[in-house]
């Protein structure tokens, strides 16, 4: 990607110790993997083995969102098979996470920034917590950025296939992929050099279409079944939630590595306080960010705006459909807020550049605040504690009890059960990737008789997102029911229905780390004579 002809020796020096950095971290980090990701290497296995391109075998649901993604782990594994696959995902990543870097360093010189700007941005959009830690921890999110900021990147140089093509895989990798379509789609029009869309230019999307037809003949729809069920809504949320979450991670990418807040306070009094001021700060420094975004020499504001306007666009997504906001969904916010940030210190006009000069100051100062945050919290993370990358991986040290006690209750359960016997859970990946079984999943993401029971009733779920449904579970009876106490507590625990129809029969502990907390429950449905049977339907 001439990298060497994009940076002089010392900005060169500092990017090629920073994409070391990202592969070390990718090669020697803990294999700590995100749950949902399990998933998706459930469906991968299971293609590769021959069962198809499904959860449970024999039943066409896709409920994953990241067709392209799959296909990459099932190309791996194919290749591979002795390597596991939530391996191949892990170590594989780190190939998408430096593209990314190399391609957003050469997309801020592209438009017009200095050199140490454009290292700078490449190497945060690498080594920043959120970004690096979604692609350790096994999820899509670095092949969605490769993808998209090389889209941008071929959009800012006229060619126009290139980023079209690039821009509908972003598509196949994460659904708000078909925004950034949109966005280079408009560039092109907008610019009245380019302002057509010849034949030629559609065979850019043939991915796409090919993904369409096939999805809707083997599946029934083209549409993840986990985009329906997170529509009903699966988590309901006040209004605003979601973009007051993106707006606060952006205010904790500015303060973290200088208050580190976000992870001192306890008390809910400072918590509230320092929740409040990261959405401001964050509010503020996006809309500066966009305020200061300009057009490079030479292009039109449309096609620089392909960057900005994917940012606003994944803003009003997330606003309008109010979802919750997992830890791999931000990197598609982050790394182009990054290079908005970082752009914002390149000089707008040449008085910008008198040494010393408020204007100055000014425009250095939150840049400067993001690199303490990007690179002081990666340098903190690389020593031993709860959160260190190399030896907790993508999870902190209570998430990653968690997993690995429904990892031991998937054993129990597949040496305690026969293998007809269905299981139903409302966190189904690392259970269903380490156990053999027809799962019934709770949430709806690959089990469409859960969705009629979404959202879960209020007097069901209380303040608890995730919980499982009682009527769910009466609805399709499986033999067993695992679930993570906090997931059971609002409802299962409280049902006369469920402790008369099922008996916990074993319990993995996990690490306690406040009051209440609990283990990995395995409950088993109970031999009831034949008339309590019909009672209690």
């Amino acid at each position: 990607m001439r990298i060497r002809a994009t940076l002089p020796r010392a900005p060169l020096v500092f990017f090629a110790a920073a994409i070391l950095a990202t592969l070390a971290v990718h090669a020697l980090a803990d294999l700590s993997a995100y749950d949902d990701a399990f998933i998706t290497f459930r469906y991968v296995r299971n293609f590769v083995g021959g069962r198809g391109a499904v959860y449970n075998t024999g039943e066409h649901v896709f409920g994953i969102s990241t067709p392209l993604y799959a296909v990459w782990l099932s190309l791996l594994h194919f290749v591979m098979p002795s390597i596991s696959i939530p391996v191949l995902a892990a170590r594989g990543n780190a190939l998408f996470l430096v593209a990314a870097g190399i391609l957003a360093c050469r997309l801020v010189v592209r438009l017009g920034a200095g050199r140490w700007i454009a290292a700078l941005a490449g190497a945060a959009v690498m080594l920043s917590d959120g970004i690096l830690r979604a692609s350790i921890g096994g999820m899509e999110s670095s092949m969605f950025l490769a993808l998209a900021l090389g889209s941008a990147l071929a959009s800012l140089s006229r060619r126009d296939a290139t980023a079209l093509l690039l821009a509908g895989l972003t598509a196949l990798v994460r659904p708000e992929g078909a925004l950034l379509v949109l966005i280079v789609l408009a560039a092109r029009l907008a610019d009245p050099a380019t302002r057509s869309l010849p034949p030629r230019l559609w065979l850019a999307t043939a991915p796409m279409i090919v993904w369409t037809v096939g999805a809707t003949l083997y599946y029934g729809s083209p549409v993840p079944h986990s985009v329906v069920a997170k529509s009903r809504p699966l988590y309901p949320l006040p209004a605003g939630a979601a973009l007051g979450n993106l707006l606060r991670h952006a205010g904790a990418w500015t303060l973290d590595g200088l208050l580190l807040v976000g992870r001192t306070v306890t008390s809910d009094a400072p918590a509230r306080a320092a929740s409040a001021l990261f959405t401001i700060v964050g509010t503020a420094v996006t809309l500066w960010a966009l305020w200061r975004w300009r057009r490079p020499a030479g292009l039109r504001l449309d096609r620089s705006f392909v960057l900005p306007g994917f940012l606003i666009a994944v803003a009003v997504l997330y606003t309008v459909t109010n979802p919750y906001l997992m830890p791999w969904y931000f990197p598609l916010f982050h790394a182009p807020w990054l290079i908005m940030v970082f752009m914002a210190a390149a000089p707008a006009a040449p008085g910008d550049e008198t040494a010393g000069s408020p204007r100055r100051a000014g425009r250095l100062a939150v840049p400067a605040l993001a690199c303490v945050t990007a690179f002081g919290l990666f340098l903190s993370h690389l020593a031993p504690s709860d959160w260190s990358l190399l030896t907790r991986g993508a999870s902190s040290a209570k998430q990653a009890s968690v997993l690995d006690a429904y990892r031991r209750a998937a054993a129990w359960v597949e040496s305690h059960s026969e293998a007809s016997e269905v299981v139903a859970a409302p966190e189904i990946g690392v259970l269903g990737f380490h156990l053999d079984r027809r799962i019934m999943d709770a949430c709806g993401l690959v089990t469409p008789e859960a969705v009629p029971f979404l959202p879960v009733p209020l007097e069901q779920r209380g303040g608890q997102q995730g919980v499982i449904s009682v009527d769910f579970v009466r609805s399709v009876a499986p033999d067993l029911v695992v679930t993570l106490v906090t997931f059971a507590r609002p409802s299962l625990l409280r049902s006369e229905w469920f402790d008369a129809a099922y008996a916990l029969v074993h319990e993995e502990p996990v690490l306690a780390t406040g009051e209440g907390d609990g283990g990995v429950l395995v409950f088993r449905k109970r031999a009831l004579p034949a008339a309590a049977a019909v009672r209690s339907q």
